[in-house]
């Protein structure tokens, strides 16, 4: 299982940084909805829970993608697990994440 870790400063105050991480989650959905599977996301004051699944190609198992937002007044920390074939390419789903995430909440 690979491990997924990044913090994001920010300078948004905490309300305005909870409404752009939500946003991340929408853009996966609208952008990789025909991708993924089964996502979902409980959100609190202070972040969310989220995890979904990357079909197989060819019969192989699905991949799981789990994880968490934690937003304090000055910081993003996405952090999760990705498990199945989704492991291969870890680092890609990491830079992915970081890259969107960073355009969010600048």
């Amino acid at each position: 299982m690979a491990e997924l870790r990044i913090a994001l400063p920010h300078q948004l105050g905490k309300a305005e940084a909870l409404k752009r991480s939500r946003s991340l989650l929408a853009k996966v959905k609208s952008e990789h909805g025909d991708q993924i599977e089964n996502l979902q996301e409980q959100w609190n004051d202070n972040g969310a829970r989220f995890s979904f699944k990357v079909p197989g190609p060819f019969l192989l198992p699905s991949s799981n993608i789990s994880g968490e937002f934690l937003v304090t007044d000055t910081n993003v920390t996405i952090t999760g697990n990705i498990s199945g074939l989704a492991e291969m390419v870890a680092d890609q789903i990491e830079n992915r994440i970081r890259d969107e995430a960073t355009r969010l909440l600048a």
